[in-house]
């Protein structure tokens, strides 16, 4: 009788692989013991042939009993041992065990092949085990009389015990020391029916011994005997499922909190039914409206997903009924839908009202244990637990307070949380929208930008300047129409929609307007403040088809503004010297990743006391054929306005860890920094693909650190800390980049999952000669200090500078003093050439990058602790 566990974790296959060797080693020398005995003094011998198809059969005709998420089975195993004890050699009944019980195992029951090792492991301990008994117990005595009889159950009850033992020290490797009732239940269940078996298995020695012709009457019996156990374990199955069904519903209609309700309703589904994935789906409010799906994770945590239309819903719908869908599923449409849940098989129930409204589908997937997939008693159970869960939602009203949370999660990430207005991604659909439904008059795209904005902010502190945005926010929606769109893209960037208009002329209006009552005053606390702003307009269809084009060349115009200091400008294609060229960078950035011609250089970072490497970051690089080399800042920011930042993240990303492997591996044993943009820290996949990569690579966790701007952490704090949160947790580094010129700088930074921050060059750069600078860094270093984060000084060029960051405190630096961006090969060539250099010394050396000269760190350089 074994059990069958969850998934095996990493760790706990190497204490099986332990275990196995263990079991194998003592099941040798056991053998050794018993090699040279011959069969026992029997009227006639049974080839080890036929007792390896009775082990084969007895592997297949098995029993399956299942209690919550523990798989027990048991079958009929002591019959063919025990007569083998009686009337085969002990060699040849090893070889039927191990034969007969493996080809079944691998081929019926399809068993992993280290489950398949661990398991012929046991068998072999187990019977060399049982023959070692029952030799030592029946001495000179023959199978006909009292003492063979004896000499045989207890050699078949001891090593019975002995495969719990085993199965018990697996599951201690899998999932650590089982509970005491699991124990006890495994033991007495495996002993009841060990010692069953054995009683029939002597009384076929006893009959066969007298009368080998009355053996088929036995088959008979054991036939029965194994419809008996069967109907013994559904009956109690059956009983066991109505106490899980008890169960659940007394624990979900307890539940009285969203969070709470939803965590023990689905981890109940997944108990009952030994599912690995359990989840809701129901429909926001509206026609319209997204998906939800609630999944509960393997952390226990609940999330709550907005998603696009779902076709496992519509099958629900359009059956009106529940579906299981056994492994393997043959219809491909059915299969993507499954996919799409990151399941292979899966039980799906509608939820009803009590009037018999669908309100929402429940999903069990992946069955977990030996039977590969859910069965038509799932299934009935299944729905049992849906119609409970249903009545449940229903009277807690659950549903409509996910619908709620799921709008309060879509207003979240379409809108900015300084201001409340839209954010960028909104604004793009509104723009996209208006195009489609316009007919006969123009669209206006203007943005615009606030003048002196960083001078308040810098003088003032960023709480004023926020408050600033948010007045500018309540400003433009005062001044604009009902039906227009203001929104904030990020900074002190404005986006207006104005998406009925006669003529440009009626834009220029307008955007004179906003221009105007943006000339006003401001009024902060006790402060009176005059800020201005530079206008550029696009319209459709005269400047583009497509909000993403009339962005741009919104972009283009407003630039103009600022040029010209008029303040207002449109789209002039004679004055958009190079939108035509990055129109073809987007497609040609595309192909570049595709094809591997980007490239990734290496700038290290160095411990400030010992000079030693600590890690080194990576950065993108982009030679153009035809352009030369393109800025890397324009590299992102085509990535972004086009939507294939992910792609280029992801590309870096595997760049640099395998480059990271690569060095661990030559005895670098430094980690590497990845930079991150707005886009990618509010994708909730990020997490999922780190993970991906970092399987891929073989690379710990640790050794990544992922850099972001504050400005991009501000844009979105709700998302961006959620999910930068479970990139902590995973145990990736994260940095704050250019630290100092984001917004809510200070006051954000406690509830920042953070363990670095990095001081802005534009700092540094100056630190010998402006002494407003040197202050702003001290107590920038004094800051990180006291909040117990590493702090890194980008952009040390000299070592004038060097020596103020060592006496202020400062851990790492990373700069031209040490050596520019360099690709992985000749960063090589500089770290050997470290490692030959003399202690405390400089060398100046060219910059590959610059021209410039530049000088490198060497150990001992910095103050001493």
């Amino acid at each position: 009788m074994t059990p069958s566990r969850r998934r095996l974790t990493l760790s706990g296959a190497g204490g099986v692989w332990a275990l196995t060797l263990l079991l194998s080693a003592a099941a040798a020398v056991a053998t050794s013991f018993i090699a040279g005995y011959g069969p026992i003094d029997a009227p006639f011998g049974v080839p080890w042939w036929a007792l390896a198809v009775g082990f084969a059969a007895a592997e297949v005709f098995v029993i399956h009993f299942q209690f919550r998420q523990e798989q027990f089975t048991f079958s009929l195993m002591e019959l063919p041992l025990v007569v083998g004890m009686f009337f085969t050699s002990p060699v040849g009944l090893l070889a039927a065990r191990l034969l007969g019980g493996g080809l079944a195992l691998r081929l019926h029951r399809r068993q992993a092949p280290m489950k398949l090792i661990f398991n012929l492991a046991t068998h072999w301990v187990e019977t060399a085990t049982a023959v070692l008994i029952f030799r030592a117990l029946v001495g000179g005595a023959t199978g006909h009389d009292a003492r063979g009889m004896v000499a045989g159950l207890a050699a078949a009850t001891v090593s019975g015990l002995l495969a719990t033992a085993c199965i018990a020290g697996a599951i201690a490797c899998y999932e650590g020391i089982p509970e005491s009732r699991i124990v006890r239940r495994l033991v007495v269940a495996n002993f009841v029916v060990s010692i069953t078996n054995s009683s029939l298995a002597l009384v076929t020695v006893a009959v066969l011994w007298v009368s080998r012709g009355a053996g088929w009457l036995l088959s008979v019996v054991a036939v029965i005997l194994y419809i008996g156990y069967r109907s013994y374990a559904r009956l109690q199955q059956k009983h066991d499922d109505l106490e899980l069904l008890y169960d659940f519903t007394r624990r979900t209609g307890r539940a009285l909190q969203v969070d709470t309700a939803m965590r023990e309703l689905l981890s109940q589904v997944r108990t009952v039914l030994r599912a690995n994935t359990a989840e809701l789906v129901v429909r926001g409010p509206g026609i319209d409206a997204p998906f939800v799906r609630t999944v509960l994770r393997d952390d226990g945590d609940v999330d709550v997903i907005p998603v696009g239309e779902d076709g496992l819903w519509r099958r629900v719908v359009e059956r009106g009924s529940s579906m299981l869908a056994a492994a393997p599923v043959r219809d491909s449409v059915l299969r993507g839908e499954l996919a799409a849940h990151g399941v292979q098989d899966a039980l799906i129930a509608p939820l009803r009202r009590v009037d018999g409204e669908i309100i929402g589908m429940m999903l069990a997937g992946d069955r977990l244990g030996e039977q590969r997939t859910f069965s038509v008693e799932d299934l009935k159970l299944f729905e049992a637990l849906a119609n409970h869960a249903g009545v449940s939602l229903e009277n807690r009203h659950l549903i409509d307070r996910l619908r709620s949370e799921a709008a309060d999660k879509e207003h979240q990430a379409l809108h900015d949380a300084l201001t409340g207005l839209p954010n960028r991604l909104l604004f793009q659909r509104r723009v996209d929208q208006a195009i489609l439904t316009n007919r006969s008059s123009k669209v206006a795209v203007m943005l615009l930008d606030l003048d002196r904005f960083k001078e308040v902010n810098d003088t003032l502190g960023h709480h004023n300047g926020d408050l600033l945005l948010q007045e500018v926010g309540d400003r433009l929606r005062r001044t604009l129409r009902a039906g227009d769109t203001v929104a904030r893209l990020g900074g002190d960037e404005f986006g207006v929609l104005l998406p009925d208009l006669a003529g440009g002329e009626a834009a220029v209006a307008a955007a004179s307007g906003v221009r105007a009552a943006l000339e006003r005053p401001f009024a902060i606390g006790e402060m009176t403040l005059d800020v201005g702003a530079s206008i550029g307009i696009a319209l459709w269809p005269d400047h583009g088809d497509d909000a993403t084009v009339l962005y741009q060349r919104a972009d283009v115009a407003m630039y103009a503004a600022k040029e010209s200091q008029r303040g207002v400008e449109v789209y002039e294609a004679a004055r958009d010297t190079y939108s035509l060229e990055r129109l073809a960078l987007v497609g040609e950035l595309r192909s570049a990743i595709d094809r591997g011609d980007l490239a990734v250089h290496y700038q290290p970072k160095a411990d400030i006391v010992t000079g030693r490497v600590l890690g080194v970051e990576a950065l993108v690089r982009w030679y153009h054929p035809r352009h030369g080399p393109v800025p890397p800042e324009e590299i992102i920011r085509i990535a972004e306005q086009t939507g294939i930042i992910r792609q280029l993240t992801l590309w870096v990303l595997g760049q640099a860890l395998r480059q990271c492997r690569t060095w661990r591996r030559n005895g670098q044993n430094f980690d590497v920094a990845v930079n991150l943009s707005f886009r990618n820290i509010v994708d909730a996949e990020l997490p999922n693909d780190v993970r991906r990569l970092l399987d891929e690579v073989g690379l710990p966790p640790s050794a990544l650190t992922f850099e972001m701007t504050e400005s991009s952490i501000m844009i979105d704090p709700i998302r961006t800390i959620a999910l930068l949160s479970r990139l902590r947790q995973m145990g990736i580094g994260l940095a704050i980049d250019d630290f100092g010129t984001g917004y809510a700088s200070f006051s954000h930074l406690r509830r920042l999952p953070v363990d670095e921050i990095k001081i802005d060059k534009s700092f540094v750069t100056h630190l010998a000669s402006d002494e407003s600078d040197a202050v702003i860094v001290r107590t920038i270093i004094d800051l990180g200090r006291n909040l117990g984060l590493r702090v890194v000084a980008e952009g040390v060029e000299d070592r004038a500078s060097l020596d103020i960051l060592a006496a202020a405190g400062c851990d790492v630096a990373q700069g031209y003093l040490l050596t520019p961006p360099l690709p992985a090969d000749e960063l090589d060539r500089w770290l050997d050439a470290r490692s030959h250099a003399v202690p405390g010394t400089v060398e100046p050396v060219e910059s590959p990058e610059g021209g410039a000269d530049v000088v490198r760190l060497r150990p001992g350089v910095g103050r001493q602790r």
